[in-house]
């Protein structure tokens, strides 16, 4: 087997980054496409909620996407400026993923599909590494 295996400590793996932003307003909007964006693409892959349903019963319902980009990623970059009431969900739902090994979100909208594996995806959705989370603040 000459293929080389991806760990993810290993610096230069494409890593699955989820971005928790302002939206709609011009100096986050100015921010991430001249700062962040180049930079997040150049390091792996970003994974973005750009469209989404505000019902709750559809499996499209926004909370329903934000947690499961949330639970795959490897990393949550989060922009703690001027929050909204979403970037603010977003931030609670990033502690509460990257303190546990727990992905509810995957699986009460994939449960009739999980299967249990062993060293992945567990019975429950546990994963094998919580994700890294990085905090941009003014100042900070």
């Amino acid at each position: 087997m000459d293929e080389e295996l991806v760990y993810p400590c290993k610096p230069d793996a494409d890593w699955r980054i989820t971005l928790s932003r302002r939206f709609n307003e011009p100096w986050h909007d100015h921010y991430y496409d001249e700062v962040l964006k180049p930079l997040l693409d150049r390091e792996g892959l970003l994974l973005e909620c750009k469209w989404a349903r505000n019902t709750a019963e559809s499996l499209d319902y926004w909370v329903n996407t934000m947690g499961i980009l949330l639970e795959i990623a490897d990393i949550h970059v989060i922009v703690d400026i001027d929050r909204s009431a979403a970037v603010d969900y977003e931030i609670q739902r990033s502690r509460l993923i990257s303190g546990k090994h727990f992905t509810s979100s995957i699986m009460s909208t994939f449960a009739d599909h999980l299967t249990q594996v062993e060293g992945g995806l567990g019975a429950y959705g546990a994963l094998v590494f919580a994700p890294v989370r990085i905090c941009i603040r003014l100042g900070a």
